[in-house]
């Protein structure tokens, strides 16, 4: 028993530290990246929208650039992270939950080929065993949502930069090809409200994000504090029954 809490020490200090260092660290890449490309649309919308010419080059010149930036510096570090976190997470994965399998194998299997143990614990002891199992491919499923929800923040993060070239190009085609001056104070209205739209927008999505990622990680570290409760309340019982009752 020494050993397996030692085991689960280190693996729930080291699996908090690594999920909450990954998320924060992916987060903020992606805010960052945003928060460039929002600071660019709205200089361009304000400070560039006299020169319709000079704008419209500009702006789809620096577009262009910054997007592919940001899809290589995002793509880079997005792979960096998953390639640590999947060597990390799945060597100290793999090794801790086979000893904590293997030490619970054995005392069950010790506390079940007994002979002057009572009936009813060993169905006790059979039916924390397939509790075990069932948690083991509820946690599997529960890493899937996990990546469901890292692919869903990059493909959210995908519809964002399409909405932000949409908005782009109404503006410049609008701005370009506007037919009167008195016109113009107009648009420059409307590019206005199209960037903060685009911002509310983003800012929703991101929020959106967060929340999904906190909320799986809390129910996944919660799930894992409610069966290691568990299992120390069942090994207590099994050792001192009278004091539990």
């Amino acid at each position: 028993m020494t050993t397996l809490s030692i085991y689960l020490s280190i693996y729930l200090s080291i699996y908090l530290s690594i999920y909450l260092s990954i998320y924060l660290s992916i987060y903020l890449c992606v805010s960052l990246s945003h928060l460039s490309c929002l600071n660019l649309s709205i200089y361009l919308s304000i400070y560039l929208s006299i020169y319709k010419s000079f704008s419209f080059a500009l702006s789809l010149f620096l577009y262009i650039y910054i997007s592919k930036c940001i899809h290589i510096y995002r793509s880079l570090f997005t792979s960096i992270y998953l390639s640590i976190y999947l060597s990390i997470y799945l060597s100290i994965y793999l090794s801790i939950y086979l000893s904590i399998y293997l030490s619970i194998y054995l005392f069950l299997i010790y506390y079940t080929c007994m002979g002057c143990i009572k009936i009813y614990y060993r169905f006790l002891c059979i039916h924390l065993f397939h509790f075990l199992i069932y948690f083991r491919f509820f946690s599997f499923f529960l890493s899937i949502y996990l990546s469901i929800s890292i692919y869903l923040s990059i493909y959210l993060s995908i519809c964002n930069l399409l909405i932000y070239f949409l908005f782009l190009s109404i503006y410049n085609f609008i701005i370009y090809f506007h037919p009167h001056p008195s016109f113009f104070f107009i648009l420059r209205y409307l590019s206005s409200f199209l960037s903060l739209l685009y911002i509310f927008f983003h800012l929703f999505l991101s929020y959106i994000t967060f929340l999904l990622f906190s909320f799986l990680f809390f129910f996944y570290s919660f799930l894992h504090f409610l069966f290691f409760y568990f299992f120390i309340y069942i090994t207590a019982f099994l050792f001192f029954p009278p004091f539990i009752s």
